[in-house]
């Protein structure tokens, strides 16, 4: 509901607060083979302009998000990312010539992750925002056809974030934030690379000139070794348009920086966010400026007409 595009925010759910969203991104060529330097096709008969130059050459995949908040300083997030199609050839066999390398799956779903959000310092109460998140994935999905690891990860992070006010209630005009964290994961190889444990990191900037429109630029990535394809990083920017106080819907794209695993040519993202808020001291169902946990009269407004006004019923009611 807070974030930027990929970036989180300080901030989190409020109390009673119920969030869902529904975020999908094209990638092209976010993972390729390169020998000495060059960049090469797994299957060059296959090759058709951009088409099958590319261990993964074109991904349209998407996430889905839930998420609850618990009081103003915690919440509970489940995200399941999902491929819907994919092209491209799994590692297997892809240095001998002679066997064709076998086709990735074209569609499945990714490793479920669920993520607890505990925010120490809240923007709206001090200067800064400080929130500690520890995203769990679950091995959910097929780690052959790049759907998942095929073992449980744990990424603990920290995001602080500044703005200029406050970021719940969108008053802002800047703001920008910066996270790191530590990946842990089960250590494996594709071909001579080794993947193990991460360094993950990102900086956000977002301006929020009029009410509706918010302007931001990230930059996020990771490393965990010296190789070149260990250090994925990517650039993005965009738009978040925001209709009423709860619903957003998000347009960017941006470009691999740093040609790592997973850093693509180009991305295109897009997606929409709604997240009500259920708790009585926090809406105003009459939008008469009385939260309806103090208003008597909750889909009535008070008419403010010197008549009893203090008891937060619409005056009509009591003559």
């Amino acid at each position: 509901a807070y974030g930027y595009l990929s970036m989180p925010s300080a901030a989190t759910l409020g109390h009673l607060q119920v969030g869902g969203a529904f975020w999908a991104n094209y990638s092209n060529d976010p993972v390729v083979l390169v020998y000495d330097g060059n960049r090469v096709a797994p299957n060059p008969d296959s090759v058709s302009g951009d088409k099958g130059d590319a261990l993964v050459d074109d991904r349209y995949a998407g996430n889905l998000h839930m998420g609850v908040g618990v009081s103003r300083f915690f919440s509970l997030t489940l995200d399941l990312p999902m491929v819907m199609l994919q092209s491209g050839y799994q590692t297997a066999n892809i240095d001998n010539p002679s066997i064709e390398p076998q086709a990735l799956i074209s569609a499945g779903i990714g490793d479920l992750r669920i993520q607890p959000k505990l925010v120490a310092l809240d923007r709206d109460r001090v200067p800064v925002g400080l929130s500690i998140a520890v995203p769990v994935g679950l091995p959910t999905g097929n780690g052959g056809s790049f759907l998942g690891e095929g073992a449980a990860t744990v990424t603990p992070s920290l995001v602080l974030e500044f703005s200029d006010a406050s970021i719940r209630s969108r008053s802002y005009i800047f703001r920008t934030a910066l996270m790191g964290g530590y990946r842990v994961r089960s250590e494996d190889r594709m071909r001579d690379v080794r993947l193990d444990d991460e360094i993950v990191y990102g900086i956000a900037m977002a301006l929020h000139p009029v009410p509706p429109l918010e302007i931001i630029a990230e930059f996020h990535g990771s490393v965990w070794g010296p190789q070149l394809s260990q250090a994925p990083a990517e650039f993005l920017a965009g738009l978040k348009f925001m209709a009423g106080r709860y619903v957003n819907i998000n347009l960017g794209g941006g470009a691999g920086v740093l040609p790592g695993i997973g850093s693509p040519d180009y991305r295109i993202v897009a997606g929409v966010s709604v997240a009500p808020s259920f708790d009585p001291n926090a809406r105003d169902s009459d939008k008469d400026g009385i939260v309806d946990g103090m208003d008597r009269c909750v889909k009535d407004a008070e008419d403010l007409d010197n008549f009893q006004d203090a008891d937060f019923q619409l005056a009509e009611l009591l003559k």
